[in-house]
């Protein structure tokens, strides 16, 4: 036999149900008597939470003062940040003051998008301070730029600074785009006429080749300069393009006529440690020894170590006046690991050779 019939557990559950809305209600109203503030912005409500309420007229309330309370927490969260940033403060010292007495989501809304976009502006003018800062020349160059840079510009001002402020970075990434492309264009060349020199190839930022070689770099600029300001600059002196974004997608079918002066930069300057000799047989057979005892050609398993086999260019030369006719075969062969060892074994001491380790080959 049960002990609470249906109607008996039905009337227990509702005498819990409304215990724990009246709950909610009873804390909801400590809020509002221990804030004058939230009695003075929300006057019905702290008058309606002050009754007893039907549960009808409380599901109508509730979601009512569920998004006061939000809207509450986010100026909290809003005047906390203002405290925290007595520049931004400073700023919008009228919305600090008129912030506590927002009672609308809109209006709310209107202020967090106003510092929102005031952090947004300074996020960039910092970027663009900071830039000028770390490369006193150009801090010299744009000093009136940089005066600007110290007020609270609107998105458009920043933006515009910026673009002036790009010239030179611009210059030398598109430089240095094109010598990548100038470099593997040589290499082909190179391979077909016979010719055998060493080309640097390498990536390095715009501020690094100014921090590095700062004369240099403004010789550079100097000798390029003529040809890219055609590119960068309307005939009336002022830039082409008003947004970076643009710049930075039209710098892509800029083409210096001489890289020729580039590339004795970066030889003299030795920009890039890393180099290829275009002897395409010495490339060929370096390319196999390197590959010969990777994981991918000897089925290695997730993770472990090989050997990795290399050869000088010098040792290379000695070894094609000895044995012409083996290097030149071998130099023609598909990728055998047969021959590879053979080549291996058979030449060993000219060789160098580094241990690898790798993990995540399947």
């Amino acid at each position: 036999m049960e002990l609470f019939p249906f109607w008996k557990r039905k009337k227990h559950a509702e005498v819990k149900k409304k215990e724990a809305w009246e709950d909610v209600r009873k804390w909801y109203l400590e809020r509002f008597e221990k804030d004058v503030r939230l009695q003075e912005l929300y006057p019905q409500s702290y008058q309606q939470l002050q009754k007893e309420l039907s549960e009808e007229e409380w599901r109508v309330l509730k979601p009512a003062i569920d998004k006061q309370m939000k809207r509450e927490g986010r100026k909290e969260k809003l005047l906390k940040h203002f405290d925290e940033d007595e520049i931004l403060k400073h700023q919008y010292a009228d919305i600090y003051v008129l912030l506590p007495n927002v009672v609308s989501d809109e209006g709310l809304q209107a202020y967090e998008d106003m510092v929102q976009d005031y952090e947004d502006r300074r996020v960039e003018r910092n970027w663009c301070l900071a830039y000028l800062q770390s490369l006193p020349s150009l801090r010299e160059k744009y000093a009136r730029e940089y005066e600007l840079l110290q007020k609270d510009l609107s998105e458009e001002e920043i933006r515009a600074v910026a673009v002036i402020l790009s010239y030179e970075k611009v210059l030398l990434e598109s430089l240095t785009g094109q010598y990548d492309a100038y470099v593997r264009e040589m290499i082909e060349t190179n391979y077909i006429t016979g010719k055998v020199e060493k080309l640097y190839k390498g990536n390095i930022k715009s501020e690094e080749l100014m921090c590095k070689y700062p004369e240099e770099t403004e010789e550079l600029i100097r000798y390029y300069g003529p040809e890219f300001d055609e590119f960068f600059f309307e005939k009336d002196g002022e830039p082409k393009y008003a947004e970076p974004e643009v710049l930075y997608k039209e710098k892509s079918s800029l083409r210096f006529k001489d890289m020729l002066f580039f590339k004795e930069f970066i030889e003299r300057n030795h920009v890039f440690e890393q180099y290829e000799i275009t002897d395409r047989e010495y490339t060929t057979i370096n390319a196999k020894l390197r590959c010969c005892h990777s994981p991918v050609s000897a089925g290695s398993g997730i993770s472990g170590k090989y050997t990795e086999y290399s050869i000088s260019y010098e040792n290379f030369l000695l070894l094609k006046e000895q044995y012409p006719d083996k290097i030149a075969f071998y130099a023609s062969q598909e990728n055998s690991k047969g021959e590879d060892m053979r080549f291996i074994l058979k030449f060993h001491p000219y060789l160098d050779q580094k241990e690898v380790r790798y993990t995540g080959l399947t």
